[in-house]
């Protein structure tokens, strides 16, 4: 079964279940004959877009609700899983997580080794949480300069120009949470 028609299978099943809709209920609220409601809970067939828009018409919910993989109640990311974003001069950045449009945000972990500086030219519709976790970084945001320490956290408005830099002989570590507007 390939992967979409596992999600739309998981997602019918669950929302039919929920609504306490026997197979020839939904059929008669989407016009998707029962055997083919059947045959897509199985994962046994492969619907078109059409057949989708049907039966979440027919079960009131938007067409998405069927299409996208439920989120996990737990995710457990592996220091082995980070995947690398960004390396430069002496900087690098991964990502923890990676975009959710569920919570509008993404993780990164940033080690800044001395003399490194990372510049932006801004994120419209961004908010930067910054946390030190060892080391010192110093940052400028909204034309201020912080100086910020381990256990130190900082929160910006990301739309303007802004820049990371570690001035201090020992590393920095911190971790960078991005939150758009939705």
């Amino acid at each position: 079964m390939d992967p979409i028609s596992q999600v739309v299978a998981e997602n019918l099943r669950k929302l039919r279940q929920l609504k306490k809709l026997s197979l020839q209920d939904l059929s008669e609220l989407s016009g998707v004959s029962k055997s083919m409601l059947g045959e897509i809970e199985r994962g046994t067939s492969n619907p078109t877009i059409n057949v989708i828009w049907k039966i979440a018409n027919g079960l009131k919910v938007p067409f998405t609700t069927l299409t996208t993989a439920a989120r996990q109640p737990v995710q457990l990311v592996r220091a082995t899983e980070h995947q690398g974003y960004h390396t430069g001069r002496n900087f690098d950045i991964t990502t923890v997580f990676k975009y959710s449009p569920d919570t509008h945000t993404e993780i990164y972990q940033q080690h800044f080794r001395t003399g490194s500086v990372l510049s932006s030219e801004g994120h419209p519709g961004v908010n930067e949480y910054v946390l030190v976790v060892s080391g010192t970084m110093t940052l400028e945001a909204a034309g201020t300069v912080y100086e910020l320490h381990a256990g130190d956290s900082i929160l910006f408005e990301a739309t303007n120009p802004h820049r990371y830099e570690n001035r201090h002989p020992e590393p920095c570590k911190a971790y960078m949470i991005l939150h758009y507007d939705a």
